[in-house]
């Protein structure tokens, strides 16, 4: 009786190991993993080199790259897996120009208005020169984001992992070996070019190891070519793009408040929660969410139903939160002191109340672009401008409805969670309904 059931469950699991889904997952998951884990190893080392103050003003550059990048790139890296290659390739080189184009003129905003910019977002006097760095950000965030998207349609997956690493342990190095050698009145514009660099660094590896086929036709690329590769689609393109500024705004507006409101130093507690906790999970969920994209894009071409796949994917990423975020949470919150230095001990709450959200955001995040794959063009934007809204209400409250900092977070979490939430539902029934018989 034993027996037979032994060589069931060894045939399940070698089945299992063997199954393709689960092999490009771990070919992400594995490169994602090893990076995050440089990231992570190094944060100790970080949070001593750099100040509050740096984290902060870091994490308020990333913050405009990601908005200004929506339209840097109209996020046409989402339109990318579904795409035929020669429309791809396209949407690749619209990508890059589209992101020259605003560099130049964010660059131009910055001669003009930078004092006034950094007077608004509360920069020291003294850094305000670190806002000269948004274009090269751009460029080199839309590169990396083309270059990425491109191979996961080509299900380069563990290329995509590789990446990973090149990015982070790239940007890592760099801003310990600059970062030690420099005073700690020189170090606030060292993390943002570590990250652009990290950026470039990566978009190159992924350009290198694309096929022939995918390399020529990026070079051959004409304006006719473009034009015919956003033909039908511009209605699409128009909604994800709108849909991915209102996502970034309100993925990117607490920090701004955080800094209006409650000071530089309090926006560092967020920066650095943000990268121990929602970077890596948001990094993870992204992998998982590629292999799914592009599973789900295929199947889609294909006349055939996704909503198996969805189903397995779902239940690895909900044990993986409720795992993984658990554990988190017993070893690094009581030992925020011990792990990064004294200063950062007012960070423990920050880091404690975000590790709610990435546990949601982990479990539901690598289906968010099934809108996208089936076309539901008004969700795509009636969703994000929901998620706008809630963070919105939230910010208002914190700058004129005198808000402490904690209550400000606890808010904004709930709405976060929630919405999280609506949207996995909402997914579900996209993909039972496409391709239906």
């Amino acid at each position: 009786m034993l027996r037979p059931s032994m060589t069931r469950l060894r045939a399940a699991t070698t089945h299992l190991v063997r199954h393709p889904l689960l092999r490009d997952v771990t070919k992400l998951m594995s490169g994602t993993a090893i990076a995050q884990a440089i990231g992570l190893l190094a944060s100790p080392l970080l949070t001593r080199l750099f100040s509050p103050n740096d984290f902060g003003i870091f994490s308020i550059m990333i913050a405009m790259m990601t908005i200004i990048g929506v339209w840097a790139t109209l996020r046409l890296d989402m339109m990318i897996p579904p795409a035929r290659i020669a429309d791809a390739s396209a949407f690749v080189r619209l990508m890059n120009l589209l992101s020259m184009l605003l560099a130049l003129c964010s660059a131009g905003i910055v001669f003009m208005f930078g004092p006034a910019i950094a007077r608004l977002i509360k920069l020291p006097p003294e850094t305000d020169a670190v806002l000269w760095l948004l274009p090269i950000l751009l460029v080199a965030n839309a590169a990396f984001m083309a270059m990425r998207a491109l191979s996961v349609r080509e299900g380069r997956f563990s290329r995509v992992g590789v990446s990973a690493i090149i990015r982070v342990g790239g940007m890592t190095l760099f801003w310990l070996a600059i970062g030690a050698a420099l005073s700690p009145d020189d170090r606030y514009a060292v993390m943002p070019i570590g990250h652009a660099l990290g950026l470039l660094a990566a978009a190159a590896y992924l350009a290198s190891s694309l096929p022939a086929r995918s390399l020529n036709l990026l070079r051959f690329v004409r304006p006719q070519s473009i034009g015919r590769a956003l033909k039908g689609q511009i209605p699409m393109v128009a909604a994800v793009a709108v849909g991915q500024t209102f996502s970034v705004i309100a993925q990117r507006l607490p920090i701004f408040v955080i800094a209006v409101a409650y000071g530089p130093v309090y926006a560092g507690f967020y920066a650095l929660a943000e990268r121990i906790v929602l970077a890596p999970s948001v990094l993870v969920a992204n992998a998982m969410g590629d292999v799914y994209r592009q599973r789900a894009s295929k199947m889609m071409r294909e006349g055939h139903s996704f909503a198996p796949l969805l189903r397995r994917m779902a239940f690895a990423t909900f044990g993986l939160s409720a795992a993984g975020f658990v554990l988190l949470g017993l070893i690094v919150v009581p030992n925020m002191g011990l792990v990064f230095g004294i200063e950062w001990l007012g960070a423990a709450f920050t880091v404690a109340i975000l590790i709610v959200n990435a546990a949601v955001g982990f479990a539901t995040t690598p289906f968010d672009c099934t809108s996208v794959i089936v076309g539901a063009r008004r969700y795509v934007v009636g969703w994000q401008t929901a998620r706008v809204a809630g963070v919105v209400a939230c910010s208002a409250a914190a700058l004129y409805g005198g808000l402490s900092y904690e209550v400000f977070l606890i808010a904004l979490v709930c709405v976060r969670t929630l919405l999280y939430l609506v949207d996995f539902i909402a997914v579900n029934v996209f993909a039972r309904v496409a391709n239906k018989p």
